[in-house]
């Protein structure tokens, strides 16, 4: 199995699948299996993509890995590929695992039995660009700073309207971004830390929030480096005592973008990645080998690593349909398309957003093909009175058939950012607005996000402004808070989230008080602080109430303290170590 690490119910189907080849190379022509009507199966990279990578593996989709072994995978250049069939782990499908690379240029072709499918790999590629060098800004009177946890310094939230009755039940989920100290953030509605995160110098996290992934919540984030608004990360799933259990990487050789992870129903995840190529540009105005964007969308299969599905926007979306024109330096990249979320349907389309052609599009998840575009230069649909949209983030199908998007907008088409709802009639091809809710006129450049709660109300975070409201089923905002100024965070969400750390709560004494806190820890009620002359001489002192983050105790009492986190029903949840006075 080359080595890599299954299920037993995933070896099982691959032991099928190697005793019904009987040893024979996957790349050799066999007949159609069995006397069933034939079933379409779907390859990914779908046809015409002409940018797909060379160490591509080729994911078919639609029947189970015993009825795949007529499957041929030839290149123009390189020949027939022999190879292996890795099973997804949900039986309907496997990826042919060729034994050699494809070459860069060459066409590939993939014959199923039923249908032939052509794509090419492409002809050069560049990485991420690197970094410009920011000079690091002193955020000293914005971070709090603790004496249990000197390590820790997430920024101060600034309250503009204490959280009213009827907000939602749970916490706040942000990923702060500045040159210190990044990383997750869970706050509560007074603004308080309850899980700092920080991540090691020069990473970031995006997307913070919860998700199911085997029916249980999990903490989900994208981590890695970022520039000039790429990423190249990972996804990574945390369980309730912050343990990282699970680290998901894009498929074909490509690096994650830090704009979306998202765990479906059906336990895969959705993932983007900017890939970088060279393209003639000089019909808008460009250089003739100049670098352009790809925007790629994957679903990755979790367990297994293998990708289920990919689309490439280069092949599918035209150049001319971007907004954004092209850079005058032919050194300076065209992003022309800029994926910045993917969502999926029941019936397994994906709706994907695209910043910079000002559009939504809804992808086969057959054939990869457009089904329609909502929007930008080529719209399939007439926007009516309020439903136009501009350079917008965070497009989302909705259970009742609407879609949800995060209008940007700018100041030469609106002149303020808001969350819209758009119902759609696909055959009269008319978008009309359901509701809209805004912040007065507030602005987001960048970023952003909103979120249904489901006590009908809407969190909106605002991306660049570094601002996150909660509005109630009128519009009428019920909580508002905000990043101190040179912070933003690319998303925001509300979860109810139960935190177990498995470390042991922090502790530090100085002479006429002592500082407790347990980071991550949500079901802290109140601290007991020992005293004692010694290491192994402590006796209960007194108990508090926990207040906030860090929670000081007064009292000079004993050489040496300790503390105790204890649950409202008088459960010890966890002790500290005991420490010297300072």
């Amino acid at each position: 199995m080359g080595g890599m690490r299954r299920s037993g119910t995933v070896l099982a189907v691959l032991a099928a699948v190697a005793a019904t080849v009987a040893g024979a190379a996957v790349g050799a022509t066999t007949r159609q299996a069995d006397d069933d009507a034939p079933r379409a199966i779907s390859v990914f990279p779908a046809a015409g993509t002409p940018t797909a990578s060379p160490r591509s593996e080729i994911s078919l989709r639609g029947a189970a890995p015993d009825r795949l072994e007529g499957v041929t995978v030839t290149g123009s250049r390189t020949g027939r590929h022999t190879g292996r069939l890795a099973a997804h782990s949900d039986g309907r499908g496997a990826s042919f695992v060729s034994a050699r690379r494809f070459a860069r240029g060459e066409t590939v072709t993939v014959d199923t039995g039923d249908r032939t499918v052509r794509f090419r790999i492409a002809a050069n590629r560049q990485g991420m660009p690197p970094s410009p060098p920011s000079p690091r800004v002193s955020f000293a009177k914005q971070t709090r700073r603790y004496h249990s946890r000197p390590d820790l310094r997430p920024p101060r939230i600034t309250i503009h309207k204490p959280a009213e009755e009827g907000v939602a039940p749970g916490l706040l989920f942000l990923g702060p971004k500045q040159r210190n100290q990044e990383g997750g953030l869970i706050v509560d509605d007074a603004g308080e830390p309850v899980w700092v995160n920080p991540t090691p110098p020069g990473r970031r996290v995006n997307d913070f929030r919860v998700q199911e992934w085997r029916g249980k919540p999990m903490l989900t984030w994208w981590q890695g480096r970022t520039t000039l608004g790429f990423g190249e990360g990972r996804g990574v799933i945390a369980n309730s005592s912050y343990e990282v259990i699970k680290r998901v990487s894009a498929g074909n050789g490509y690096r994650a973008d830090m704009h979306e992870f998202r765990i479906t129903p059906e336990n895969t995840a959705l993932m983007l990645v900017y890939q970088f190529t060279r393209r003639d540009l000089r019909r808008w105005g460009g250089g003739r080998r100049q670098q352009v964007v790809d925007s790629i969308v994957q679903e990755i299969d979790i367990p297994t690593g293998r990708v289920l599905f990919e689309w490439h926007s280069l092949g599918q979306v035209g150049l001319g349909e971007s907004v954004e024109a092209v850079p005058q330096s032919v050194n300076k990249e065209h992003d022309y398309f800029h994926v910045n979320s993917v969502d999926k349907d029941a019936d397994g389309n994906y709706l994907v957003s695209a910043r910079h052609t000002s559009a939504v599009y809804k992808i086969s998840g057959r054939t990869g093909q457009v089904i329609w575009r909502l929007g930008g230069k080529k719209s399939d649909f007439r926007l009516g009175k309020g439903a136009s949209f501009h350079k917008q983030h965070d497009a989302r199908f909705q259970d009742d058939g609407t879609i949800r998007i995060l209008d940007n907008s700018d100041e030469a088409h609106r002149h303020r950012t808001r969350s819209i709802v758009l119902r759609l009639d696909e055959k009269a091809k008319t978008a009309s607005l359901v509701r809209e809710v805004g912040h007065g006129k507030l602005f987001a450049s960048t970023q952003a996000n909103s979120q249904p709660l489901p006590n009908g109300n809407l969190l909106i975070e605002w991306g660049s402004q570094g601002r996150v409201t909660e509005h109630d089923a009128a519009g009428r905002a019920i909580l508002d808070v905000e990043l101190p100024d040179g912070y933003d965070s690319y998303r925001g969400y509300r979860f109810p989230w139960t935190g177990t750390p498995k470390g042991r709560p922090s502790v530090a004494g100085t002479a006429k008080a002592v500082y407790a806190s347990w980071n991550g820890a949500t079901e802290v009620a109140t601290w007991e602080l020992l005293a004692g002359p010694s290491a192994d001489a402590l006796a209960p002192v007194r108990e508090v109430p926990r207040a906030g983050f860090e929670t000081r105790i007064p009292g000079g009492e004993g050489r040496f303290v300790a503390v105790r986190a204890k649950a409202a029903d008088g459960t010890v949840l966890g002790a500290s170590a005991a420490e010297r006075r300072g």
